[in-house]
């Protein structure tokens, strides 16, 4: 072997010097996470391991967050006070309707109803819908997108919804109460002067087949009547005594689908 040069021995000996501090450097700082005798399953459910914890610790932060959001909004809820207020609108009404103007919540805006007629008027006061007719003593009820407007002691009945009027009906007795279904289904509570009587019309003011009876010399007589919102059910109230016994308020629950000449109550 020929002797090498000068410069080829210096080169040679950095190359030695070089592999001796890479060992040494790998046996000092071996690999973070990995020891010796581990296999490369270990390995894996190591780092399994700690993105199971990674994940849990973000859902748990997710949560608190959450938690405290909700408190906070409670809290404001709860303790906000408002000290100041705008007029969204302002609609002078005349003296001689004062009396007999009356208005009820319906759907986002306010349904406006006389005498004379209904209006379903917007936020800024403006009427989306009017409509006439003549009664001598309107009253409403309102079911959801539905309203249902009646003449107390008289016989005609207005059917509307948020997009004007939907039908009319008149009904053979006296009214007492109305009420309507958030469909449209409408009842009247109606009496002569042995009995009490519902009766149910559609939408569009038409009769149905169905009707309740109760006597005044039995069951005594009907004070209000409401229908529950999608129309499969009304609530029924009269008072019920006996001599001087201090009436008790019977509430009554009927399915209209099936028979009613039995229904259940229950008394408060």
């Amino acid at each position: 072997m020929s002797e090498m040069n000068p410069i080829e021995r210096e080169q040679k000996k950095k190359q030695l010097r070089g592999r001796v501090i890479d060992t040494a450097t790998q046996d000092m700082f071996p690999r973070r996470g990995i020891s010796h005798g581990e296999n490369e399953e270990e390995v894996a459910e190591k780092a399994e391991r700690h993105s199971r914890r990674k994940r849990l610790r973000r859902v748990l932060t997710a949560v608190l967050i959450a938690a405290l959001l909700a408190a906070g909004f409670m809290y404001y809820k709860d303790n906000h006070a408002y000290t100041d207020y705008t007029v969204a609108w302002e609609k002078e009404i005349a003296a001689s309707e004062s009396s007999t103007t009356e208005f009820v919540p319906f759907g986002e805006n306010v349904l406006k109803y006389t005498k004379d007629g209904a209006s379903y008027l917007d936020k800024s006061g403006k009427a989306v819908w009017s409509m006439s007719y003549e009664l001598k003593s309107p009253i409403c009820y309102v079911n959801g997108d539905y309203a249902v407007i009646g003449d107390q002691q008289g016989n005609d009945i207005y059917i509307v919804d948020k997009t004007g009027s939907q039908g009319q009906a008149t009904t053979l007795l006296p009214i007492l109460r109305v009420s309507v279904s958030a469909y449209g289904i409408v009842a009247a509570l109606v009496e002569d002067s042995n009995a009490s009587y519902v009766t149910f019309f559609k939408k569009d003011g038409s009769g149905l087949d169905w009707a309740i009876k109760t006597v005044m010399s039995g069951n005594g007589y009907l004070m209000d009547v409401s229908l529950s919102p999608d129309g499969t059910q009304v609530m029924l109230s009269d008072p019920a005594g006996r001599g001087t016994q201090k009436p008790d308020c019977i509430l009554q629950f009927l399915r209209i689908w099936k028979e009613l000449s039995r229904p259940s109550g229950r008394r408060f």
